[in-house]
């Protein structure tokens, strides 16, 4: 065996799993890559990834935040001459903030 893949492991834990994870590393091969996958880092996966892991490099993602201020929608049904005329004219104020969707590239 030369990967062990640990995914979802916050929730194992969290379902009490820990003890069943330490009987199942017992029995892996010493030389092996571990993959360890969590949402969240409370101190039982630090524990965990501190006894099983070996040389771990840590991975963080940004939680995306909720606007501060609000944001205008709107959906308009353009022609394909039109859609040029409409991203230079709508929303002055947002240069560069827009988002425009189409069906397909032009």
């Amino acid at each position: 065996m030369k990967y062990f893949v640990l995914d979802e492991a916050d929730r194992m834990l969290d379902m009490g799993f820990f003890d069943d994870i330490m009987k199942i590393v017992a029995e892996l091969p010493a030389q092996r890559q571990t993959v360890m996958f969590s949402a969240t880092l409370p101190p039982k996966i630090r524990q965990l990834a501190k006894q099983i892991l070996r040389d771990p490099s840590e991975v963080n993602i940004a939680i995306s935040k909720p606007l501060t201020r609000r944001s205008a929608k709107w959906l308009t049904y353009v022609t394909k001459t039109r859609k040029s005329e409409l991203s230079a004219n709508c929303s002055p104020g947002l240069r560069g903030r827009k988002r425009l969707f189409s069906r397909r590239r032009s």
